[in-house]
């Protein structure tokens, strides 16, 4: 189910994806969390919605996909290991495998204390962080906060960067070689294009 924030209260600010470019706007993060326990689940998805989150659940890794499918496009994606048809490291790939624009949104892993295995398992494929359950309420929002945070910065310093190259482009081809305006324009919206298709490589350069 979907739990959304109540109330008036402080919406965290995230990046999203626009159809022209990205860039931060004012509205709230959609968490996706992945988790086979009923009581666990709910519990988490009460507390993040409180901090302002909109919160989607499923119960495994064909549930969130099938969601996915529909149309869902989450801010940050919280998933536990160990769930009936498909676990977590399967599910991490089918979302990298398949579905391109969210290869740059954090990806949370739950496992088990103890299971030292997981957590190593899981960087390899390329996890952005580990909870280990049980866990406090306080340490799910301070990595929530924190992962969100530092997408949101990543997306600011990349948009600015195409800003900065779309001017000087503009700049030198106008003057140099007296390129009409609209053409410059319709080749940057080709690179913009590129990057929204590739927004993983694009963040980490």
């Amino acid at each position: 189910g979907i739990i959304r924030p109540k109330g008036n209260q402080e919406r965290p600010r995230v990046s999203v994806m626009t159809t022209r470019a990205t860039r931060v706007l004012d509205m709230p993060a959609t968490i996706l969390f992945v988790e086979d326990h009923e009581d666990l689940r709910d519990n988490v998805s009460q507390i993040l919605a409180l901090e302002g989150y909109t919160v989607v659940g499923a119960t495994d890794g064909c549930d969130a996909l099938e969601q996915i499918a529909a149309g869902l496009r989450p801010d940050l994606i919280i998933s536990d290991i160990m769930m009936p048809r498909m676990d977590g490291y399967q599910f991490f790939e089918a979302v990298r495998r398949d579905y391109p624009r969210l290869r740059a949104i954090p990806f949370i892993f739950l496992t088990a204390r103890g299971l030292r295995h997981e957590i190593a398992l899981g960087k390899g494929l390329g996890a952005d962080d580990y909870l280990v359950k049980p866990f406090d309420p306080a340490e799910l929002i301070a990595v929530v906060h924190g992962k969100l945070r530092r997408t949101a910065e990543l997306w600011a310093e990349a948009d600015e960067s195409l800003a900065q190259a779309r001017r000087v482009l503009i700049r030198l081809l106008a003057h140099e070689l007296h390129t009409p305006l609209t053409y410059v324009n319709n080749g940057f919206e080709l690179l913009a294009e590129e990057l929204r298709q590739h927004p993983a490589e694009a963040l980490s350069e």
